[in-house]
């Protein structure tokens, strides 16, 4: 089976930081593709480089 593509390079995606309890989402433009289980990189709005774990439609998520 071949998995799930979320998103592409340039989409605007949610970053979605998950912590014991509490959790906290952000935007921001992809910098790599979104391939379900897997890495990818999204570039915040003040240029930061966020990387984590791609888990829905334009979606990644961030273990803190």
């Amino acid at each position: 089976l071949k998995r799930r593509q979320w998103f592409v390079v340039g989409d605007v995606v949610r970053i979605v930081a998950v912590g014991p309890g509490y959790s906290v989402s952000n935007e921001g433009v992809a910098e790599s593709v979104g391939i379900e289980g897997q890495s990818a990189r999204v570039r915040t709005g003040s240029g930061r480089i966020v990387t984590g774990t791609a888990s829905g439609e334009r979606r990644i998520e961030v273990s803190l």
